[in-house]
C-alpha cells in the first residue's frame, strides 16, 4: 500500500499518498560526495505535492511507515520531475539544514 506524506511546519495538516522506490547505487554515491545520505525515494503527483508544500518554508516531511504507521521525519534533499504528472523526492532521515 502507498505511504502517506505529511508536510511540516504548515498551517494545515493532510495526507498525500506516494510510492516508495529504492535508492539506486549511483544516486547514493553522488549524494554521499556532497555529505548527504539518501535513505528513501518517493514519487507522487507533482500538482498535489506543490499545492501541499506551498506554505512550507523548509523542505521537510513526515512519512508514515506502511506497517507500523509511525511517522518518520525526513529532509527533502532533491526534487525531480519525472514527467508531466509526477515528481520524485529523495529523502534523508531527520531534520537537516539544506539549502534549496
Amino acid at each position: 500500500p502507498p505511504e502517506a506524506l505529511h508536510s511540516f511546519p504548515t498551517r494545515r495538516s493532510s495526507d498525500l499518498f506516494c510510492e516508495e522506490k529504492s535508492v539506486k547505487f549511483n544516486e547514493f554515491y553522488q549524494a554521499m560526495t556532497t555529505g548527504m545520505k539518501p535513505e528513501k525515494i518517493i514519487s507522487m503527483n507533482k500538482y498535489e505535492y506543490y499545492l501541499f508544500m506551498q506554505d512550507s518554508i523548509r523542505k521537510y516531511c513526515k512519512v508514515k511507515h506502511s506497517i507500523t504507521e509511525i511517522l518518520i521525519e525526513y529532509t527533502i534533499i532533491r526534487e525531480f520531475e519525472i514527467d508531466n504528472d509526477n515528481i520524485e523526492l529523495t529523502l534523508t532521515r531527520g531534520i537537516e539544514n539544506v539549502s534549496s
